[in-house]
């Protein structure tokens, strides 16, 4: 009976260590952290930060991605008016909820998404960023692993509506 006791602790305290694990991400500890997770297959981090104090007024937005302490890229590189340069959208319907915050940079369009996709067998959730311009073979999806922060939800009143989807859920 013991061993059996010894190896359920064991197992037990393996799950608190790995469901406490931090999240990584790029944002400071002054920062609000509305998204943040490492990349499947790599060491990469992607963050979307923002400031504590954030309304459609006031505020900023500032995406980061790349490798722990060394941000290979940040968009928009100035604060001041980010906010105006990301996209909110989302979409919900039985069994599926999809949320995401998209930008231009480059000619590249990049989505940061938080989907639940229910009426699959078996089910998904699918966390990451889509990146790509208007032809398929120049698209990618870089998948989350490990725990995410995901909070994108709380720009839904804070950054515009994107309208060129009409499935999303704009005013």
């Amino acid at each position: 009976m013991r061993p059996i006791a010894l190896m359920a602790a064991v197992l037990c305290s393996a799950v608190a260590t790995a469901a406490d694990a931090p999240t990584p991400s790029h944002c400071s500890a002054s920062e609000a952290v509305l998204f943040s997770c490492r990349i499947k297959g790599s060491a990469k981090i992607l963050s979307l930060c923002g400031s504590r104090q954030l309304s459609k007024d006031t505020g900023y937005l500032q995406y980061r991605f790349g490798p722990p302490k060394a941000v290979e890229l940040a968009f928009p590189k100035e604060r001041e008016n980010s906010l105006s340069q990301f996209l909110y959208l989302h979409y919900f319907r039985y069994q599926v909820d999809q949320t995401s915050v998209s930008f231009r940079n480059g000619g590249y369009t990049y989505s940061i998404h938080d989907d639940y996709v229910g009426d699959i067998k078996p089910s998904e959730t699918r966390r990451g960023v889509s990146i790509g311009k208007t032809s398929p073979a120049e698209h990618r999806d870089l998948e989350c692993t490990g725990p995410v922060i995901s909070h994108l939800a709380k720009l839904r009143d804070v950054i515009a509506c994107d309208k060129s989807d009409g499935m999303g859920d704009c005013p």
